[in-house]
């Protein structure tokens, strides 16, 4: 995550439509103990987001992710060429009340390339789904 990447993705609805398309611009900087990424999304409704993400690894190896976006902490691990984390999203900056459980997945499937696929849920029902692919610089 350090340096910048390029992201392109899609939202997808309960029912499996995309309901929206976006491009994200993400910085990371890493001092050997602390990443900081800065993500930037711009949406297909021309809506755009910011969001700054701090990560530490703790004694056992478990990767903890900090953003306001989030309620409490992101956790996560690394397990070959895949990352798993689990968070819960406060929905506030798109415009919702509500939060969703996520079960956030990412690959990197070739040196500079990551795919990512997300499941947002609520009392165990799916309702958002999403899929990205970013490019390292």
């Amino acid at each position: 995550y350090s340096g910048h990447s390029k992201g392109y993705g899609f939202v997808f609805s309960r029912g499996g439509n995309v309901v929206k398309q976006f491009t994200a611009d993400e910085n990371g900087t890493w001092d050997g103990h602390i990443l900081k990424l800065h993500e930037h999304y711009l949406y297909s409704d021309g809506k755009t987001q910011e969001r700054d993400w701090t990560y530490s690894r703790d004694a056992d190896g478990t990767w903890i992710g900090r953003t306001p976006d989030v309620v409490g902490v992101t956790t996560g691990s690394e397990s070959g060429n895949a990352y798993r984390m689990h968070y819960t999203f406060n929905l506030a900056s798109s415009g919702s009340d509500h939060t969703l459980d996520f079960d956030d997945w990412q690959w990197m499937v070739g040196p500079k390339v990551m795919m990512n696929r997300a499941w947002g849920t609520k009392f165990g029902v799916t309702f958002a789904e999403i899929e990205a692919t970013f490019i390292h610089d």
